[in-house]
């Protein structure tokens, strides 16, 4: 957001504030402006809708930057129509980002797999592996969308009970 955003910027705080039944206080809005700066308006209006929806009280800064990390995965387009036409982008996984036991992922016991009771046990079995495509593939990028550029990048972190 910009210094020119800080009118609207208001607006939507105030709103949120009424929606969680929170009094809307002039410091905690120029903390939380501060703190967002950095997030486009764009992101944070819808970002403060879906807070408005699911708190029953005023949400924190890391709260919100994680709806917001929400709402921008949400603004993401679909797939180019010739991604979504095509029946498989990876023949390992079929964009299902697993490779799996039909691909030759067998192992006769002495460890390979990486799974640790296995060295242990001794005996033969199948498995399934992360695919190395999940990084480049469209369709399966576009199943699993959230990147989270906004919040906490630690799971868990910033999240009390609601």
């Amino acid at each position: 957001m910009t210094p020119d955003d800080a009118h609207d910027f208001r607006a939507i705080f105030k709103s949120l504030c009424l929606a969680v039944g929170a009094e809307p206080d002039d410091a905690k809005e120029r903390l939380f402006f501060a703190q967002m700066k950095d997030i486009p308006l764009e992101i944070v209006r819808p970002a403060a809708g879906v807070l408005a929806k699911t708190h029953h009280r005023m949400p924190t800064v890391a709260h919100w930057r994680d709806a917001c990390d929400i709402a921008q995965s949400a603004r993401k387009a679909l797939p180019p129509a010739e991604v979504i036409e095509q029946r498989m982008v990876c023949d390992q996984c079929e964009d299902t980002g697993w490779i799996a036991p039909a691909h030759g992922l067998a192992c006769p016991g002495d460890g390979r797999c990486g799974i640790e009771a296995c060295a242990r046990q001794k005996s033969p079995h199948t498995f399934t592996a992360a695919c190395s495509c999940r990084s480049t593939n469209p369709i399966y990028q576009y199943h699993h969308p959230i990147k989270r550029q906004y919040g906490s990048q630690e799971p868990g972190i910033g999240r009390g009970k609601q």
